[in-house]
């Protein structure tokens, strides 16, 4: 069986007009990272948070990334049909300064791995991001 691949790489526009300005959630940027299959929670941090992820351009800040731990809706454009992903199938980033043009990378000396313990291999994403929406926020879980 191999590894876990990347998938795609969404920069969801998260809608946060309805916030009050102290909601924790309130300016924050999400990323979506999309592999292939799911990611053994053992082989990310107890607290489900994940290391070895790094964003550049567009003056980009990560504060955090974490595997997505549940299934959440993302659409496009003016698509109707949203695309599911699983829990487990996709990190989360969030950060300052996100858009469709930052790049993405992760270096694989941290672990992150599939259940068989095919390690998840070392990339660097520097096409366009595909831009996505959904209804998830950071703060559900």
């Amino acid at each position: 069986k191999a590894a876990p691949v990347v998938k795609e790489v969404y920069f969801v526009d998260l809608d946060d007009s309805s916030l009050e300005d102290s909601h924790p959630d309130k300016g924050k940027d999400m990323i979506l990272v999309v592999f292939s299959e799911a990611i053994d929670g053992d082989t990310v941090r107890g607290d489900k948070k994940v290391s070895g992820f790094s964003v550049s351009g567009n003056k980009a800040e990560l504060s955090e990334a974490y595997l997505l731990d549940g299934e959440i809706t993302v659409t496009f454009g003016t698509e109707e049909e949203g695309k599911e992903i699983a829990a487990n199938t996709a990190v989360v980033l969030i950060g300052k300064n996100f858009n469709k043009y930052v790049d993405v990378s992760y270096n694989d000396s941290f672990g992150m791995a599939d259940g068989a313990s095919n390690k998840v291999k070392s990339f660097n994403r520097t096409d366009t991001l595909k831009v996505a929406e959904t209804t998830y926020l950071p703060t559900m879980w």
